[in-house]
């Protein structure tokens, strides 16, 4: 795998028969997600994080380096929203929109776009680039969080599953 976006023309997560999650570009895979017991395991390029939630009165998502307990990043879950915190770096917010999910810079800039694509063979998200920041190696880990979130989302039964359906299976209800 690839450490460098910078290429990518038409990214989009895919979901494959095992349940693991890949972004691909064609037929280059950039990074993978595969779940855990009560984690996700992420890879992309010589990078492999794990994604815990962890906390009941405050949770949040702990992102730490495989097999570590130093954390790299964390997702703050509040009445606002989600926040992706790099540690010792920038903050992005992660905000819901009606076909997916945006990340934002701290000045309101959208970074990346997630959008659930309907009527695919299989689940899948369409990833668009919006900024310089989402094509090194920061823009990976901001792909894999992002990713996790959507996938998170697209479980919940409480969220619409393509725009203007509000209810429904879930899409794991509809690929199992």
């Amino acid at each position: 795998m690839s450490t460098n976006l910078n290429g990518a023309v038409s990214l989009e997560w895919v979901l494959d028969s095992s349940g693991t999650w890949d972004l691909q570009d064609g037929e280059t895979v950039w990074a993978r997600l595969s779940p855990m017991e009560g984690a996700w395991a992420a890879s992309a390029g010589d990078h492999a994080w794990t994604l815990q939630r962890v906390g009941f009165r405050h949770p949040r998502i702990v992102v730490r380096p495989m097999g570590e307990m130093a954390e790299v990043a964390h997702v703050l879950h509040d009445w606002q929203g989600r926040t992706l915190c790099i540690e010792s770096g920038p903050v992005y917010d992660l905000e819901r929109s009606s076909t997916g999910l945006v990340v934002r810079a701290s000045d309101g800039t959208s970074v990346v776009r997630l959008e659930w694509i309907a009527g695919y063979d299989a689940a899948a998200a369409r990833v668009h680039l919006d900024s310089p920041e989402a094509t090194g190696p920061l823009g990976l880990l901001i792909l894999v969080v992002a990713g996790s979130m959507f996938i998170d989302d697209l479980f919940d039964p409480s969220l619409p599953r393509t725009v203007g359906e509000t209810s429904g299976p879930t899409v794991r209800e509809r690929f199992e």
